[in-house]
């Protein structure tokens, strides 16, 4: 049941709830889905709007930031329900063995790999292990070697889910909330004190809560709940703590000598109707990270017209095929892209001289690198203080992507590929191009003990009864790039852990 915060009145009541999940963004919206099994009632609370087909999803935050490297993932809000999803490209990444032995997570690779195949049997994606064995199938060269990364059909979690959000009986989603307040007793939470536009206000109780508010949303709840009830969370040290995101820089151009063989590696394509992306993937040093070719002619409007119409044909849409933009010119590219398709599975790609190699690294995690307080509440009457953002980049990262770069060179050159060129850069103009890449995580890190982390491997908060956590910024490190299908693999675990307790209110 979808409801307007806003359309309540005074006289009406809120019912009590098994469970009141606090954000309904990607995490949210599927734990609440996979929590309809329980038959009891869940509540979940979120201070966005209806999403908009027609409309931006996206709100940047007036703020000027001079220091340099900074992160944009700090500037940025979504302003309507279903969260990051309203403008994720959908694209998943599977974690490395090595990302998960080297830092607690609570479970082990051989679990999360179960997660990950759940995930895609949830979403009726048909990928099992032997094709991405053939999309990992070619030997490494210096410890580089491709994989694929899969697209879900649909990303936005909000029109994926949207029959389930306006008609469960048991699951009832509140939009334009303000939390005002949080009361406690001993080491449980009971209730949020909730207002609307019409300075109404409501108390919500439950059982059990659960933060689904991004890594910004969960560290700053927690960070506000400590400051007012100071006794509450006196034993935490680590909350806003070893934040990281994922380093994203075009590191070069690449010279193509073998476009066909380029083009058979490294163009998007299906594999049984699943759509796929290949990349390059190593390690350095302790790190992982990514490598992936971009087309800058993929930007050119006529380009994009194409492939949305040949979008459009595949997918029988046939109200919406438009053919006005065709020239001469553009309709012997349309059908060239049309043959391609149909004769290889692939998306036609790289026949222009502007290739460029991006670089997606993990980021070193630093404890300095933290969420901490200042200023003022946000309003009067919200409990939710200011944050500040510290972020920084290790100066050791910067050299590893230098030596990954050389690596991915190499293994275009052995390979009879191209090279790169133009990709020398300094230690200044590294720190003045790198962009985050608003896979933000950490905060609220997984930990054997409260003296290393916030959250058990449960996702419950140390020392604190009946308060759980969802989302990256659960995650003690984040492999090489796209944290999304990590996030909904612990997202999983997490419903079964609330199922198997059994919820009752």
């Amino acid at each position: 049941m979808l409801i307007d915060f806003n359309n309540i009145d005074k006289t009406q009541k809120i019912n009590d709830a098994s469970i009141v999940i606090m954000g309904g963004g990607t995490s949210g919206i599927f734990l609440a889905f996979l929590l309809r099994k329980l038959n009891k009632k869940v509540i979940i609370i979120d201070k966005g709007k209806i999403p908009q087909k027609t409309q931006s999803q996206i709100l940047f935050e007036k703020k000027k930031i001079k220091k340099i490297p900074y992160n944009k993932a700090f500037i940025i809000k979504n302003k309507f329900i279903g969260g990051w999803s309203n403008y994720w490209g959908g694209l998943l990444t599977e974690l490395c063995s090595e990302d998960i032995n080297k830092k607690y997570w609570g479970i082990n690779f051989s679990q999360l790999t179960k997660l990950y195949d759940e995930i895609y049997n949830f979403f009726k994606l048909k990928i099992d292990r032997k094709i991405l064995k053939k999309g990992n199938r070619n030997k490494s060269i210096n410890n580089i070697r491709k994989y694929f990364c899969f697209y879900l059909k649909n990303q936005n979690f909000y029109y994926y889910f949207e029959n389930f959000i306006k008609n469960s009986k048991n699951i009832t989603y509140y939009y334009n909330c303000h939390l005002v307040n949080i009361v406690t007793k001993k080491n449980s939470v009971s209730s949020l004190v909730l207002i609307n536009k019409n300075k109404n206000k409501f108390v919500v109780k439950a059982n059990m809560f659960c933060l689904s508010m991004g890594v910004k949303g969960n560290n700053q709840f927690l960070l506000s709940l400590k400051k007012n009830k100071p006794n509450f969370l006196k034993k935490h040290k680590y909350i806003g703590k070893y934040l990281h995101d994922h380093i994203g820089i075009d590191v070069g151009n690449v010279r193509i000598s073998n476009l066909k063989k380029f083009r058979h590696l490294f163009e998007n394509g299906f594999l049984k109707k699943i759509k796929y992306q290949p990349k390059l993937f190593g390690r350095y040093d302790n790190l992982s990270m990514s490598a992936q070719f971009e087309d800058q002619n993929n930007f050119d409007q006529e380009l994009k017209n194409i492939k949305n119409l040949i979008h459009t044909l595949l997918n029988l849409n046939f109200k919406k095929l438009n053919f006005s933009f065709l020239t001469f010119k553009s309709t012997l590219l349309f059908f060239r892209y049309l043959f391609h398709f149909l004769i290889n599975k692939k998306i036609f790609n790289f026949f222009g001289d502007d290739i460029r190699l991006r670089i997606q690294s993990e980021q070193t995690v630093q404890k300095n690198n933290t969420f901490k307080i200042y200023g003022k509440r946000l309003y009067k009457e919200n409990l939710l203080h200011n944050i500040e953002f510290n972020w920084k980049v290790n100066k050791s990262d910067y050299i590893k992507i230098n030596k990954f770069t050389e690596k991915i060179n190499q293994y275009l050159i052995k390979k009879n590929l191209g090279k790169i060129e133009k990709y020398n850069l300094s230690y200044k103009n590294f720190l003045k191009s790198l962009d985050s890449t608003y896979h933000l995580s950490g905060g609220t890190i997984i930990s054997a003990n409260i003296k290393k982390g916030v959250c058990n491997k449960n996702y419950k908060v140390w020392g604190v009864d009946n308060l759980y956590v969802t989302g990256s910024s659960l995650f003690p490190c984040n492999g090489s790039a796209n944290t999304t299908l990590t996030i909904l693999a612990l997202t999983l675990r997490l419903s079964k852990i609330l199922i198997k307790k059994n919820i009752e209110f």
